[in-house]
C-alpha cells in the first residue's frame, strides 16, 4: 500500500523521466532504469493487430525483460472453432508472439487461462498445451505454473482467454 500523503499518480509525477523511460532510485546511489513498451504482434502468424483481440507489453529493466501477453484466440480464430482447435491457434502463434519480444516458450513462468465452462473445455485446452510445449522440448515440472478460472469470456464463441507471462534474464 502506497502511504505518504501522496496519490499514485502525484507520486508518478514525482519521478524522473529520461528518454522514454522511467528511472526509479531505492537509494541515492543506485538507480534502475525501467522501460515499458508494446511489442508488435507478429505480422508472419494469424496474430496481427487488424484481426487480434490481444497485445504484448514487455517492460525492460537492467535485470530482465518481462513480456506480458493476453491472447482471445476466437478474434483471430473464429468463433466457430471447437475448443481444442482455438487452443491450437492460440498455442501455434504463442512461440512466434515470444519470439518476436525475444523471448521463448521456455520463459514463461506463468499461464492464467479463463475457460467457458470446466467440466467441457478444459480437457480440450490440456491436450493442446501439453502438445505445444513438448514439440518445444518442455514436459512435466518444466511447464509453467498455470492457473484455470472458470469464468466465459465476453466474445461470442470464444472459450478460453489467455494471459502469459514470460520473463528473459539479462547478461551482464
Amino acid at each position: 500500500m502506497f502511504d505518504g500523503g501522496k496519490s499514485m499518480s502525484s507520486a508518478k509525477e514525482t519521478l524522473p523521466q529520461r528518454h522514454g523511460a522511467l528511472q526509479t532510485s531505492s537509494t541515492e546511489s543506485e538507480s534502475t532504469e525501467h522501460v515499458v513498451r508494446p511489442v508488435p504482434l507478429p505480422t508472419h502468424c494469424h496474430c496481427d493487430r487488424k484481426e487480434c483481440n490481444g497485445e504484448v507489453i514487455e517492460i525492460v529493466t537492467s535485470s530482465a525483460s518481462e513480456i506480458f501477453l493476453r491472447c482471445d484466440p476466437a478474434s483471430f480464430s473464429g468463433n466457430h472453432l471447437t475448443a481444442y482447435e482455438q487452443a491450437q491457434a492460440f498455442y501455434g502463434c504463442l512461440p512466434r508472439i515470444l519470439e518476436n519480444a525475444g523471448s521463448g516458450m521456455a520463459n514463461v513462468v506463468l499461464e492464467r487461462v479463463f475457460v467457458r465452462n470446466m467440466d467441457t473445455d478444459l480437457d480440450s485446452f490440456l491436450k493442446a498445451r501439453e502438445q505445444a510445449y513438448r514439440e518445444v522440448g518442455l514436459t512435466g515440472d518444466q511447464l509453467p505454473v498455470t492457473s484455470y478460472v472458470e469464468q466465459p469470456p465476453c466474445t461470442p464463441g470464444q472459450v478460453f482467454e489467455l494471459q502469459v507471462y514470460a520473463v528473459v534474464p539479462r547478461t551482464k
